[in-house]
């Protein structure tokens, strides 16, 4: 935030960015390195911080999210 919006203000963002993942940009570098995507993300997967992230079922979530409603993917 660096005092440019209040807590609550960079909450509702959050919430109504929603899920940004760059699909696009993600399609663009397998194509460069000569992967499919599949493998980008079992390779991506492998750096995933457990500290941070725990499993829910079939689902990852953060630990302590900002917003308790958020619909994990």
């Amino acid at each position: 935030r660096n005092g440019r919006c209040t807590r609550l203000e960079a909450i509702e963002i959050v919430r109504e960015q929603g899920d940004c993942l760059p699909k696009d940009d993600i399609q663009q570098f397998c194509k460069f390195v000569s992967i499919d995507q599949d493998e980008f993300y079992v390779i991506i997967e492998s750096f995933r911080n457990l500290d941070i992230w725990y499993r829910d079922g079939n689902k990852w979530k953060i630990r302590d999210f900002l917003l308790d409603d958020w619909d994990w993917l």
